[in-house]
């Protein structure tokens, strides 16, 4: 059954994150650098947005279904669909764990399959080190000043424990709630802030490490440029977009550290509006989707290999800041190169002779899935 004609967007710029979606690691050639975003009951719970697959400027959306008949998914990439269905949240951490549940059960390659296996247990681990750190603030926070001779991150295992006892105690009696109540509050958080990073090692976990990856890369990008001369012009553009992602992003972590400083405050603003903590906490997370990918492809490219080809197939999978986070700091034109205006694109087909490609994206997928296991 043909597939009906869709409309290419050639100047599309999202409202918000939840318009410009997350980015889905599909490994099928013609699916690689699509975001996805909710959709109705029609679309069968999600859209597809992908980069015009003929190499030029533009981005299509269609429901699920449309991108399945029409572009070959492979294996994996069904797998992952019927995971971004079931998710119960709609986040960049919830596709991360999805994903790398699919990539762990081996079908995307061997080489995903352990990268995505040293991905969960480096994420399981950042939990547990976040949860410690987040447990070490409650207790000074509840702790008066010269209680204990030692501070709690140098006490003894069982003394510890007890000090952290009470520190729960002290902050469910305060709060007018539960014990269980708080212990739920410290694993919720533990989850949510352990991409985001706490305490002495918090340039190691996984956001501090993208950004850092990512302020990079606009400076090598940009002195790609100024050595390519008006030929690189684009490189220029990237680099300036990158930076200005990277700057966002920096001032998203250290907002979310912020709300670390007074537990107390932080828990009653938690009761109070749990999503606008959420919100911030995140926040990074969303602005920083989709550049994995991106610094895979530059890395892969091995520096001296890096020619307009591999900017162009850059330029179509960077991700747009969104126009609420611009608000007025920067235009469309300082972002990227502008577009032409839309037109409507022929019936999709599927793309013939593109096999060759999958395997390449595989080695994508599990290079990209290192970074989070690093």
């Amino acid at each position: 059954m043909p597939s009906p004609p869709l409309e290419l967007l050639v100047s599309h710029r999202p409202a918000n994150f939840l318009e410009r979606g997350l980015a889905a690691p599909f490994t099928a050639p013609a699916l690689a650098g699509a975001r996805v975003r909710l959709g109705g009951r029609e679309a069968g719970g999600f859209e597809v947005i992908l980069p015009n697959p003929s190499g030029t400027r533009g981005i299509y959306i269609m429901p699920w279904s449309a991108a399945r008949d029409a572009f070959r998914p492979s294996v994996h990439d069904h797998l992952l669909a019927t995971a971004l269905g079931a998710m119960a949240e709609f986040t960049p951490a919830a596709l991360r764990r999805a994903a790398q549940a699919v990539a762990a059960g081996g079908a995307a390659g061997r080489a995903a399959r352990r990268a995505a296996e040293a991905a969960m247990a480096a994420g399981r681990k950042q939990v547990l080190q976040t949860h410690f750190h987040i447990l070490l603030g409650l207790i000074r926070a509840a702790e008066p000043p010269g209680a204990h001779p030692l501070p709690p991150e140098q006490e003894e295992q069982s003394k510890l424990e007890h000090r952290a006892g009470a520190a729960v105690l002290h902050f469910a009696r305060t709060l007018n709630t539960t014990t269980e109540t708080i212990a739920g509050w410290i694993e919720a958080l533990a989850t949510f802030f352990a991409p985001v990073g706490t305490g002495p090692a918090a340039a190691e976990a996984l956001l501090p490490r993208l950004l850092a990856a990512l302020t990079r890369f606009a400076t090598d990008v940009e002195a790609r440029g100024r050595s390519g001369g008006e030929a690189f012009a684009s490189a220029r553009l990237l680099a300036r977009h990158a930076a200005t992602t990277a700057n966002h992003a920096r001032a998203a972590l250290t907002a979310a550290a912020e709300l670390l400083a007074d537990p107390l405050a932080l828990a009653r603003a938690w009761i109070a509006d749990r999503a606008a903590i959420t919100t911030t906490i995140t926040r990074a997370d969303w602005l920083l989707d989709g550049w994995a990918r991106v610094l895979m492809l530059w890395q892969s490219a091995a520096g001296a290999s890096i020619d307009h080809a591999v900017l162009d197939d850059i330029l179509r999978l960077v991700p747009h800041l969104p126009t609420d986070v611009l608000d007025g700091q920067a235009s469309e034109e300082e972002s990227l190169p502008p577009a032409p205006r839309r037109r409507t694109a022929a019936t999709f087909r599927p793309m013939a002779g593109a096999g060759e490609n999958l395997a390449r994206n595989e080695a994508l997928r599990a290079l990209s899935l290192t970074v989070l296991a690093a």
